[in-house]
């Protein structure tokens, strides 16, 4: 009897050691706002075939994605990503694509209190990083968070706050 307890707790340990599998794979998502493309069932996981905006991303995104931004300055830049599979505990990350500078300029954008460069809402678990974001000189903010479990970090913000 005492060997079976030992062998139920180790069997209780192994299980809990083992890390948690993500029912999706790990998709890399290639975002270009002048070249990308939204429409024709195009969900970005090609990069000579990125999709245009981080909405379309947050529609085809899962946990444990990662979604690059090619390099670039994009001016008159507005969008809001919205992440339809907020389930999965794995993070989402947006950032720039390896060693490329990508810089969401809302220069000649006029934005309302409540609206933002990048705007990020109702998604959980997403981590933005190595974005240079600026000139959000007409109210609103450079990015806007309205979500659960959002960590910004190494972002380069420049006459904008963030809310």
């Amino acid at each position: 009897m005492r060997n079976f307890k030992n062998v139920v707790l180790l069997i209780i340990l192994l299980a809990n050691l083992m890390p948690l599998k993500n029912t999706h794979s790990q998709n890399r998502i290639y975002v270009h706002p002048v070249l990308g493309s939204d429409g024709g069932g195009n969900e970005g996981r090609n990069i000579n075939t990125p999709i245009k905006t981080l909405h379309r991303a947050g529609q085809v995104c899962h946990g444990g994605d990662t979604i690059f931004i090619r390099g670039g300055q994009f001016t008159n830049f507005g969008d809001t990503f919205r992440q339809l599979d907020t389930l999965g505990l794995t993070p989402v990350w947006i950032m720039p694509y390896f060693n490329e500078s990508v810089t969401l300029d809302g220069n000649g954008r006029f934005f309302q209190p409540y609206e933002a460069i990048l705007n990020i809402e109702h998604s959980r678990n997403v981590i933005i990083q190595n974005l240079r974001v600026m000139n959000n000189n007409m109210g609103g903010a450079g990015i806007r968070v309205v979500s659960d479990s959002i960590n910004a970090t190494h972002n380069f913000i420049t006459q904008d706050v963030i809310v």
